[in-house]
């Protein structure tokens, strides 16, 4: 299990929010806080590839 620790000042943009690297697709986007996937749709499909199910969709978002 991954813990999230609290966020640092230098890891939040100076306006927008926090850089968040999604750890199903790589993608890297600005969020208004941490996060460890970038859209729910990645932490289904990560959860759907844990439990051994096929994905309903590519992994193309």
């Amino acid at each position: 299990m991954r813990y999230v620790e609290k966020p640092t000042p230098a890891a939040k943009t100076s306006t927008e929010g926090f850089k968040v690297t999604c750890d199903h697709c790589g993608e890297t986007k600005t969020k208004k806080r941490p996060a460890k996937y970038c859209s729910d749709t990645c932490r289904n499909r990560a959860w759907k590839e844990k439990q051994g199910q096929k994905a309903d969709v590519p992994t193309n978002i």
